[in-house]
């Protein structure tokens, strides 16, 4: 079964902060409609979010060959993109059309699994 690494991959609480490159440096910096960057790491979204990337890095990393490259590819990207769309979401004034963009990458990555 596909799946089956997930069920014995650690619960995301116990992976610790890890690292994904994915730190304050920049993130939507040249996009003209931030706020100052507003902290996101306080936001249970982002925490969840965060999580999330860590749990497919964990899981993708025990796939087949032939999985990891395809689905798990998808699958870490996808949730890296949520990730980045919370904090461009956060820093925005208008934040609608971002958190649309979010819950259609969260639908995207539903597909994908």
């Amino acid at each position: 079964m596909l799946f089956a690494a997930a069920r014995d991959a650690p619960s995301p609480r116990h992976w610790g902060t890890g690292s994904l490159g994915l730190g304050p440096g920049g993130v939507g910096a040249e996009d003209p409609q931030f706020d100052c960057m507003a902290q996101t790491e306080h936001l249970p979204l982002y925490k969840a979010a965060y999580d999330l990337c860590l749990y497919f890095k964990q899981v993708v990393r025990n796939f087949s060959r032939y999985h990891k490259f395809g689905l798990g590819t998808d699958l870490r990207d996808g949730a890296r993109k949520v990730l980045r769309l919370i904090v461009r979401a956060n820093g925005r004034r208008d934040k609608v059309p971002v958190l649309l963009e979010i819950r259609e990458t969260v639908e995207e990555l539903k597909v994908a699994s």
